[in-house]
């Protein structure tokens, strides 16, 4: 795990909370944990992390969400705004305030917009098309078994001979 700050004081950018973390997020007024191999840093950043989904919680309240549909979602329109330069640059060249002012809020409509087009295309040609959806379902399997064993959420899968046509068998 690492953080660092960019821009102005308060704001934190994390690269990588590892494992199942939101990356790439920033927060103002939430400072990164410090001292090596103090524990110090680790608990900061699982409580920045804490704070971040909370603040998604208050957002999505009601929906029915779990932490990992919102995180997920945060994470894929964190994701479409980094492939939008007109998004990314606002964050790294100017203050929170003038990020907020100039192009990165329009950025992150389009964001929204995007990934459900998206999305939407990838349902229907699951969906509409078997071949596709067994393969797609194949892979999602071959990420179950990629997971680290004993990781909270890696399934437990019985063995088998049989193949299932992924990248581990």
């Amino acid at each position: 795990m690492r953080a660092r700050t960019e821009g102005v004081e308060n704001w934190v950018v994390l690269h990588s909370l590892g494992g199942d973390g939101l990356a790439a997020l920033i927060i103002k007024g939430l400072e990164p944990g410090t001292g090596l191999a103090s524990g110090q840093a680790k608990d900061k950043q699982k409580e920045f992390l804490s704070k971040i989904i909370d603040r998604l919680n208050e957002i999505f309240a009601g929906d029915g969400l779990t932490e990992d549909d919102m995180q997920n979602y945060a994470r894929t329109i964190k994701d479409k705004v980094a492939e939008n330069q007109r998004g990314v640059t606002p964050i790294a060249d100017n203050t929170r305030e003038q990020a907020l002012l100039g192009d990165f809020p329009g950025a992150v409509e389009e964001a929204i917009l995007n990934s459900n087009e998206a999305q939407q295309k990838q349902m229907i040609k699951l969906l509409s098309m078997s071949e596709k959806l067994s393969e797609f379902q194949n892979a999602i399997l071959d990420m179950f078994q990629t997971m680290p064993p004993g990781s909270a959420k890696r399934p437990q899968l019985a063995p088998s001979s049989r193949s299932y046509g992924g990248l581990y068998n």
